[in-house]
């Protein structure tokens, strides 16, 4: 089973080249289907599920997009650390359009999306101060360092900026004049987009590690002489998309390796927040108190906190078992029980 995802949106990544489909996992979730069946397969030598963020041809507004049922289907399959790729504005000179950056704030200015899988039974409030995994963002420089990226413009076209600021707004139109100067006039936002919310929170309260990669394809429209469209958009994203490629291939190399480490080291435990964000006070709601229901709907979410509070409250079902028997109701290839089982 692929402890790693690699979520894409308009960043180039949508032909996979390079990456061998092995097989697909398409649940229905208790939050609806997923934007498309989630590939299985190997990229550089490293087994991931590859989720298309937007759907099977782009057909989902960014607003469209079931932020919960991608999420709480790569729970399902195991997946505890994620690299997400999000096209991005530039409110920042330093950030030029062709550049990528590591995101490590974001500021959330959507409006109705569904934000949690609490609610309806159970209570919860996860710590957003740091909403990326610091630990897996270094690594993800380090590596982009080790590729030549950082500090090097005189000597690519690409380079990769740290610690970005990213404000994501609702969409799908692109901001005014006016919006776009104020926003290129606060010194807090670098960049601008429409997609890592609220998927950064969701990914919190799933228990998940992730990294946000911003590939910047405009100047929004504070410069005059570059005006953001979608065609800019695609343009700028295809030009940039072979250097992802080869940082993606060999930051997921580095990201097994660290997770292979991580596993090893059983005298001292993972001390990432991410992985632990529902201890202690996290979840409001007396754990008596919360219905089997509640339990048997956010199985894949509650398995190790409801595990820590007392055995008793776990239903008799595993994440895994729950993978199986939704197969169903999914719509995958038929062999699918059998390579998972043998995974």
């Amino acid at each position: 089973m692929p402890k790693i995802a690699l979520i894409v949106g308009s960043g180039g990544f949508e032909g996979q080249e390079g990456f061998a489909e092995e097989w697909r996992f398409y649940p229905l979730t208790p939050f609806g289907w997923p934007s498309a069946p989630i590939k299985v397969g190997l990229f550089n030598g490293v087994r991931i599920a590859l989720v298309l963020r937007h759907g099977e041809g782009h057909t989902l507004l960014p607003s469209e997009v079931p932020y919960q049922a991608n999420i709480y289907a790569l729970k399902m399959l195991g997946v505890d650390t994620v690299v997400a790729l999000t096209t991005v504005g530039s409110l920042d000179r330093r950030f030029k359009p062709g550049d990528l950056a590591i995101v490590r704030q974001m500021v959330d200015h959507t409006n109705g999306r569904p934000s949690t899988f609490f609610g309806r039974g159970i209570a919860a409030h996860v710590v957003m101060a740091d909403p990326v995994c610091p630990h897996m963002s270094d690594l993800l420089y380090q590596t982009a360092k080790f590729c030549g990226l950082v500090h090097i413009r005189k000597a690519v076209e690409t380079a990769l900026h740290d610690s970005a600021v990213l404000k994501v707004m609702e969409g799908p139109a692109f901001s005014t004049g006016a919006e776009s100067q104020m926003n290129y006039r606060n010194p807090l936002p670098n960049l601008i987009g429409m997609t890592a919310m609220p998927e950064v929170k969701l990914f919190r309260e799933a228990e998940m590690r992730v990294v946000y990669l911003a590939i910047i394809t405009d100047n929004d429209c504070w410069c005059e002489r570059d005006v953001v469209s979608a065609g800019l958009v695609a343009e700028n994203s295809g030009k940039v998309s072979p250097i992802v490629r080869k940082l993606l291939a060999r930051v997921l190399v580095a990201f097994q390796a660290k997770r292979k480490w991580l596993a090893r080291r059983k005298r001292r435990p993972d001390r990432c927040s991410c992985v632990s964000a529902l201890d202690g006070p996290a979840i409001a709601t007396d754990l008596a108190h919360i219905s089997d229901g509640v339990k048997r709907r956010l199985h894949p979410i509650l398995k190790r906190r409801l595990a820590l509070g007392s055995k008793e409250q776990l239903p008799s079902i595993s994440s895994e078992e729950m993978c199986l028997e939704r197969l169903a109701h999914s719509r995958v290839r038929p062999k699918l029980a059998a390579d998972m089982q043998q995974q």
